[in-house]
C-alpha cells in the first residue's frame, strides 16, 4: 500500500485506490456473504443459493434439510413481534440553556421529524412500517442492519436504503470505531449516467464517465448471470472518511468501472448509515442473529426429530401372510403400504410383534432439544405457539417464564429504539445538504386532513447546541392490547381523564366517534403554537382569536393552555407571547365563571343559561374587567401593550 492513504490522493490515483481497496476487501470478506445466503436461507426454509431477488423467482418446493421443523423462521416472526412491533419511537430534541428563538427552532425541529416518520418509504406506508416490516426481520435474522440515509436532490427528500450488510466492508484492524468504510452496491446504467455524465463544461470528462460506466463489471446479489432485460445495473463502489475535525475534513468518493465519477469533502461527523444490532460482536461493526445463534441447535432439533420420523415409517409397516398359492398375484398389487409375504403350503403362519417406533424417553429428548433451541434465543416458546411451554403446567409459571424471556430481549429492545435518534441525527446532515439545493426547502406530509409542512430553515438549530433523545411516549406499548392495559392502569390510578384514555387507545372506531373533540384540541395546540411563534413587529390585532364560547371541554382547554403558559415562562419566553396567552386563559376563564353564575342562577330560578355564543346573561356581570368591543378584556397595568 503506498504511504499516501486514498483520502489524501485525487483524481486517476483516488479511483484506483478506491477501486483496489474495495476489492481486496471485498474478496477477503467473503465468507460474510456466505454466511448471509445460509442465514436467509434458514429462515426461507428452501435453498437459494444467493439473496437476490432472481434466488426467489427460482426458487423450488424442495424443503431446506437444515431446519426442517421451520424453528429459525418461528423465532424470526416472534422477535420481530414481540421485540419491535410493539414500539412505536419518535426522535425529541432537547436544549440546554438556550434562548427563546433555538427552543422554538427545536419544537419546529420535533415537528419535522414528526413528517419524516409518516413519509411513505417506496412500498412501505411509513418509517415506522419500514423499520418492523424491513428493518426488524433483517436484524433478527442477520444480527445487523444498515439503513443509508441519502439526500435525493431531484425528489426533494430523504431516502431510506436498506443494505445487505454483506455489502459494507469495514478495515477489522480499525474495530468497533472505523474511520473508513465502503459500499459495493448496484446502480443502474441509465441512472449512472444521468448522474454523472452531465457536469456543464466537461464534454471531454462526461464522455470518459459514459463509457466507464457502460463498461462496467455488472452488479449481481447471485452467481448465476442473467442476460440484460429491461436494464442493466453495475457496480458502484463508494467510500469514506469520517473529518478528523474541523479544519480537517474527511472525504467521500465514488468510482464506477476504475473510473473517478464524483468526490467530495465529507463533513458529517458519522457515515450516512445507522446500524442496528440484535447481538453485536465484542468489537467490529457487525453482529450475530437468530441464525448464528440458534442455527446449529435447529439442526440437531431437524436431525433427531428426521431420524424418529424414519423410525416411525419403518415400525408402522405391517406384514399380511397367505398360503403360496391361495391369492392372485393381481390382488396384491392393491396392498399399499401393507407387504405381502407368501407362506408354503403346510407352514405355520408366523406370528408378527409389533414394535413401537421409540420410546417416551426418546420422544422427550426431541422436545427438550427444541425447548433448548428456545431458551438459548431467550424468546417465549408460547409467543410463538399458542400452547404451554413443555414441562410448565402452572399458570403463574408460565406467565413468570413469559416476563423472564422477555426481560432477557430488553437490550434488543432498547437498541432499535436508540435506532430512531440516530436516524434523526442523519436526517439533519441530509436536511443541510438538501437546503443547500433549494433554500426554500420544506417538509410536507400528509395530517390527519391536510398536508402538513414546516420549512427547514426556520427548524435547524445550526450550532448544534442540541441533543435528540427519545420521548417518553415511545415506551408506551404500540399493540392493541397493550395500549388498553397501560391506559386501564393510568384510568384506575385516575392519573387520566375519560377522554385521555379512549385517545391512548388509538382504536381506529373511536377514534372516529372522538373526531370532534380531537378536532377542537388539534385547534387549540395549533393556536398555541401560534401565539409562541408570534413576532411582536409583524403581529397585527386580527391575528388574536377569542375563545370560542361553544367549546366541547372548557376545562380541559383551559388547563392545555395553562400548561403551554407555564413551560413559556420556564424557557423564558418573551413578554409579547405570554401576554398573548394570559389574554387567551382570562377570556377563556371568564366564559367558564360566566356559565357557572349562569347555571346557579338557573337552579335558583333567577335567571337563564347563557347563549350559544357564550354572552353573559342579563343582570350579570362576569368577573374581572369589563370586556373591550372586540370581545378581549383591556391590559392588565404594566402590562405590554398589544401592537396594532
Amino acid at each position: 500500500m503506498s504511504a499516501t492513504y486514498w483520502h489524501e490522493k485525487t483524481g486517476a490515483e483516488l479511483a484506483h485506490e478506491v477501486e483496489d481497496l474495495c476489492k481486496q476487501l471485498e474478496e477477503q470478506q467473503k465468507h460474510r456473504r456466505e454466511r448471509y445466503i445460509r442465514n436467509l436461507e434458514l429462515f426461507e426454509g428452501t435453498p437459494l443459493g444467493a439473496y437476490g431477488a432472481s434466488a426467489y423467482y427460482r426458487m423450488s418446493n424442495k424443503a431446506l434439510a437444515n431446519d426442517p421443523l421451520g424453528l429459525i423462521h418461528s423465532a424470526v416472526e416472534t422477535a420481530v413481534a414481540e421485540v419491535y412491533a410493539k414500539q412505536k419511537p419518535k426522535p425529541q430534541v432537547q436544549t440546554s440553556g438556550a434562548d427563546w428563538t433555538t427552543r422554538r427552532r427545536a419544537k419546529k425541529m420535533d415537528k419535522v421529524f414528526e413528517g419524516i416518520l409518516h413519509q411513505r418509504q417506496g412500498r412501505w406506508v411509513d418509517m415506522w412500517h419500514f423499520m418492523v416490516e424491513h428493518v426488524g426481520y433483517e436484524v433478527a435474522l442477520q444480527g445487523v442492519a444498515f439503513i443509508k440515509v441519502v439526500s435525493d436532490l431531484d425528489e426533494r427528500r430523504i431516502v431510506h436504503e436498506l443494505v445487505p450488510a454483506c455489502e459494507i466492508y469495514a478495515d477489522p484492524c480499525e474495530g468497533a470505531e472505523p474511520l473508513n468504510l465502503f459500499q459495493a452496491s448496484p446502480i443502474d446504467v441509465a441512472k449512472a449516467v444521468a448522474l454523472f455524465c452531465n457536469e456543464k463544461g466537461d464534454r471531454k470528462g462526461n464522455a470518459r464517465r459514459k463509457a466507464a460506466i457502460e463498461g462496467a463489471e455488472p452488479f449481481t446479489r447471485d452467481e448465476l448471470q442473467f442476460g440484460s432485460r429491461v436494464g442493466k445495473a453495475v457496480t458502484m463502489r463508494t467510500a469514506w472518511r469520517l473529518p478528523l475535525g474541523p479544519s480537517l475534513p474527511g472525504k467521500v468518493a465514488v468510482v464506477i468501472g476504475g473510473e473517478l465519477m464524483a468526490e467530495d469533502d465529507w463533513e458529517s461527523p458519522i457515515f450516512p448509515f445507522v446500524a442496528v444490532h440484535w447481538r453485536p460482536h465484542r468489537d467490529g461493526i457487525y453482529g450475530c442473529g437468530i441464525a448464528d445463534i440458534g442455527g446449529t441447535l435447529a439442526e440437531d432439533a431437524g436431525d433427531l426429530d428426521r431420524r424418529l420420523f424414519s423410525r416411525a415409517k419403518i415400525a408402522s409397516g405391517k406384514r399380511v401372510y397367505y398360503q403360496e398359492g391361495s391369492v392372485a398375484a393381481e390382488a396384491l398389487e392393491a396392498n399399499g403400504p401393507e407387504v405381502a409375504v407368501p407362506v408354503q403350503a403346510g407352514a405355520p403362519i408366523p406370528t408378527e410383534t409389533l414394535v413401537p417406533p421409540f420410546t417416551a424417553g426418546e420422544f422427550e429428548y426431541r422436545v427438550s432439544k427444541i425447548r433448548d433451541f428456545w431458551d438459548a434465543l431467550g424468546i417465549s416458546q408460547v409467543s410463538a405457539a399458542a400452547r404451554r411451554e413443555p414441562g410448565i403446567e402452572s399458570a403463574v409459571a408460565q406467565r413468570t417464564l413469559n416476563d423472564t424471556k422477555t426481560g432477557r430481549q430488553l437490550v434488543k429492545a432498547q437498541a432499535f429504539e436508540r435506532a430512531f435518534p440516530d436516524l434523526a441525527h442523519q436526517w439533519v446532515w441530509r436536511l443541510r445538504e438538501l437546503q443547500k439545493a433549494d433554500p426554500n426547502f420544506s417538509i410536507t406530509w400528509p395530517g390527519k386532513r391536510l398536508i402538513m409542512e414546516v420549512k427547514w430553515s426556520d427548524a435547524d438549530i445550526t450550532s448544534d447546541t442540541f441533543t435528540i433523545t427519545v420521548g417518553a411516549s415511545s415506551a408506551l406499548p404500540n399493540d392493541p392490547w397493550g395500549r388498553l392495559e397501560m391506559a386501564g392502569e393510568l384510568y384506575a390510578q385516575k392519573l387520566i381523564s375519560d377522554s385521555t384514555y379512549r385517545q391512548l387507545l388509538g382504536w381506529p372506531d373511536i377514534e372516529q366517534e372522538l373526531d370532534a373533540e380531537s378536532a377542537e384540541y388539534e385547534y387549540l395546540d395549533a393556536l398555541i403554537d401560534r401565539y409562541l411563534d408570534a413576532d411582536e413587529n409583524t403581529w397585527d390585532m386580527g391575528d388574536y382569536e377569542s375563545p370560542e364560547g361553544f367549546m366541547i371541554d372548557k376545562p380541559r382547554a383551559l388547563v392545555r393552555v395553562s400548561s403551554a403558559y407555564f413551560r413559556a415562562k420556564l424557557d423564558n419566553a418573551p413578554p409579547f407571547n405570554l401576554e398573548l396567552l394570559r389574554r387567551y386563559i382570562r377570556e377563556l376563564d371568564a366564559l367558564m365563571m360566566a356559565a357557572a353564575q349562569a347555571q346557579a342562577a338557573l337552579m335558583q330560578g333567577q335567571g337563564a343559561p347563557p347563549s350559544q355564543g357564550g354572552e353573559t346573561p342579563s343582570g350579570m356581570t362576569p368577573p374581572g374587567p369589563p370586556m373591550a368591543p372586540g370581545g378581549a378584556p383591556p391590559d392588565p397595568p404594566g402590562a405590554p401593550p398589544m401592537a396594532a
